[in-house]
Order: structure tokens, then sequence, then C-alpha cells
């Protein structure tokens, strides 16, 4: 469409006339091409943002599927205490957990010091434990019904 209108004014012949219409299509065109390059621009910025967004959202849904993980992980390895005695002789807290086992701890060190299978049975929690006033003797009781199973000299069992 450009030429046809070029050879109609070179037609008519005058020279400044064609000049000034060449400038006004060149600044047309350069102003077309500017502002395709402005939009191409903006298209990128664009295509930044919603990658940046999408990353985002990658590592925040990572961060939730760690924290359910580690939720799950506490949740599944966290062993409840039940019950705790105390011997003053030896210094030592017993404790019994939601498992077949007793736990005793030395108060003065905070260290654990044995992990005493009970005889209650595999499967059977430890649902009481008392400790006799000497300090050697323990008694532990479970929900299997079975009369309470006696720890003499506590210090030798351990």
């Amino acid at each position: 469409m450009i030429i046809p209108i070029i050879n109609i004014i070179a037609i008519v012949g005058n020279q400044e006339v064609i000049d000034s219409i060449i400038m006004i299509i060149d600044g047309i065109i350069i102003i077309g091409i500017i502002v395709v390059i402005i939009i191409i621009i903006i298209i990128i910025i664009l295509i930044i943002y919603i990658i940046i967004i999408i990353i985002i959202i990658v590592i925040i849904i990572i961060i939730i599927v760690i924290n359910i993980v580690i939720i799950v992980i506490i949740i599944l390895t966290v062993t409840v205490v039940i019950q705790a005695a105390y011997s003053e002789v030896l210094s030592w807290l017993v404790s019994v957990c939601d498992e077949p086992q007793l736990i005793v701890w030395d108060c003065k060190t905070s260290r654990l010091l044995y992990r005493i299978e009970v005889p209650h049975g595999p499967v059977v929690a430890v649902t009481c434990l008392s400790v006799a006033s000497a300090g050697y003797r323990l008694v532990t009781g479970a929900a299997d019904g079975m009369p309470p199973y006696v720890f003499e000299e506590l210090r030798l069992q351990c």
C-alpha cells in the first residue's frame, strides 16, 4: 500500500511532499517497531513473574510436605509417658510408656540408663508402677489383667 501512494505522489512530482511522506512513513515504522519491542519486553517480564510465582508455589508445597512428613514421623516415634516413679535412694526416675518396657533415667546426669523389657507380654503396655520407699523394689501393672510384676533389687536388675 505504501508503494502506490509513493507512485501517486511521484506522478505529482513534488519532491518535498514525497520526502515528507517518506519521513512520516519511516517514523510510523520506527514507532511500530518500538511498540512491538515494548510488547515483547512486557511479555517476557510477565513470563518471568509467572515463573517466579510457580517457583514460590512449588517451594511452599515442598515446605508443607516436609512439615507433614516431620509431623507424621513425630507422631509415629514419640512415646507417651503414662506414669513415672522416683527412687530417692538411687536418684532414678522410672517411667512407663505405651510400650512394654520401663525406661530408667539417672536424675543426676539426665541420661537414659536402661530400657527394661517388662514380662507382662510383648504387646501389653505397662499402665502403672510404684517404687517402694526403700527405693530398690519396683512394682508394675498392665492392662492384661495379670498380677503385678515385682522387680526385686532394682539396682541389680538394671
